[in-house]
């Protein structure tokens, strides 16, 4: 009886060891072979492609940052002819203000400019300092605007 269990086990371990190592199954179709050649060619299409994207995001945020600067200047006009009746200190401390606005602006066209210039990492780094920058003369327009009313 031991002997019988043991051939019908051997039989079914022998069977499912088939079974998992594919013996049921038709033949795998065989893999195409990657040349060394197809490999450089994807390699160069996609930093092509990286570069394309790289490119077209810095354009994007070139236009953004001229854009916003434009309207920036545009504000600080309209403020200016708002506080051409300003007289006295109000008038000393308005053109203070005003040029220290000025002076924040020309900041910002500056690094703008010179993002044209850079890329990669540098265009990275400038671009943090140029997004700061925007951020300090937005807030310093909210100050002056709620300071000359």
């Amino acid at each position: 009886m031991k002997k019988i269990f043991v051939v019908v086990a051997a039989v079914f371990l022998c069977g499912g060891v088939s079974a998992s190592w594919g013996g049921d199954k038709e033949p795998a179709e065989p893999k195409s072979s990657v040349t060394a050649g197809d490999v450089e060619q994807k390699a160069k299409e996609t930093g092509e492609a990286a570069t394309q994207y790289a490119e077209q995001k810095k354009s994007e945020y070139q236009e953004k940052m001229e854009t916003e600067l434009r309207e920036l200047n545009k504000k600080l006009d309209e403020m200016k002819e708002k506080a051409a009746d300003l007289k006295g200190d109000a008038k000393s401390e308005f053109g203070r203000a005003m040029e220290e606005l000025r002076k924040k602006q020309r900041a910002v066209a500056r690094e703008v400019e010179e993002l044209k210039a850079k890329s990669g990492k540098a265009w990275e780094d400038l671009k943090a300092k140029t997004d700061q920058a925007v951020q300090d003369l937005k807030q310093a327009y909210d100050k002056a605007v709620l300071r000359f009313k």
